[in-house]
């Protein structure tokens, strides 16, 4: 995932599973037993949060890979609430209406253009009607601030803010709320900013492999963020708003 700090991941990952679950708890309280899917879960460790903070729902961990499915079951095995399954984002392999709430996280990005569309369309597919799906990606105007659009690992097709909503809108679903973690402060960039953003693309002299210079360019890049890396907890945002780290809920409509 796009992190606001490489030494604080599992805290930005925290505040983005307490708030989905949060959401998602909120829009089906009125079901019990209610469904949910965690799609791209990679070993389970997003999953067990909602199957322990989401009362007496179904929990199923949706993951591609088989190792990781293996690992997650082994390590969850005692859960009665919960199971995992080999699938794609793509074709998840659920059955039609099905669940009650989708949960995706940190998935679409490593999709191109095409497969980002198959991908809503087989959550659209999925979910009951009235169904809510909570899937986060990075903003791609901040990654482009920051100097690292493009550059994240295996990351395909990172999507803008209003990339990402237009791909749920197109495909019938209406947007609940955008939130975001690592607030924009700073859209301009100082010389020293687009030094560093230069540098990240065309480091030729491998200048980050130097502890030293690496350290020094690290306090610098810290010190120039146009974000605001102590803003983990989500914080809806204003129309106008972006953020390092988007999470769009919506809802699928009652009469699709």
């Amino acid at each position: 995932m796009a992190i606001l700090k490489d030494a604080h991941p599992e805290k930005i990952a925290q505040f983005e599973h307490e708030f989905a679950a949060q959401a998602i708890a909120k829009l089906i309280s009125s079901k019990n037993g209610a469904s949910v899917a965690d799609i791209g879960c990679s070993y389970g460790n997003s999953t067990i949060f909602f199957a322990k903070n989401i009362p007496n729902a179904h929990i199923v961990g949706v993951e591609i890979d088989s190792a990781a499915v293996e690992g997650a079951r082994e390590k969850f095995k005692g859960e009665q609430n919960l199971k995992f399954v080999q699938g794609d984002a793509r074709e998840t392999g659920l059955p039609r209406e099905s669940l009650d709430a989708i949960l995706c996280c940190q998935v679409i990005e490593h999709l191109n253009k095409e497969d980002q569309a198959k991908a809503i369309n087989e959550f659209k597919k999925i979910l009951k009607p009235g169904g809510v799906l909570v899937i986060s990606t990075p903003d791609r105007f901040i990654l482009e601030l920051q100097g690292t659009a493009g550059l994240q690992p295996n990351h395909v097709r990172e999507l803008s803010r209003d990339e990402f909503e237009e791909l749920l809108k197109s495909h019938g679903f209406s947007i609940v709320g955008v939130y975001g973690q690592g607030l924009l402060k700073n859209e301009g960039q100082s010389g020293m900013r687009k030094f560093l953003n230069v540098l990240k693309r065309y480091d030729v002299f491998k200048i980050r492999r130097i502890r030293l210079l690496k350290g020094v360019v690290d306090t610098l890049d810290t010190k120039t963020q146009p974000i605001d890396l102590d803003s983990y907890p989500r914080q809806l945002l204003k129309r106008e708003e972006h953020a390092l780290n988007l999470i769009i809920v919506s809802q699928k409509p009652l009469g699709q």
